[in-house]
């Protein structure tokens, strides 16, 4: 289960990373 914990954990970066791109283009 080592590979779907990893898979979890990928998906929740890239969802940290796409909001903090959003506010980052809003403030622009």
């Amino acid at each position: 289960m080592l590979v779907r914990s990893w898979l979890s954990r990928s998906i929740y970066g890239i969802q940290i990373l796409l909001s903090h791109k959003i506010t980052y283009d809003d403030t622009i």
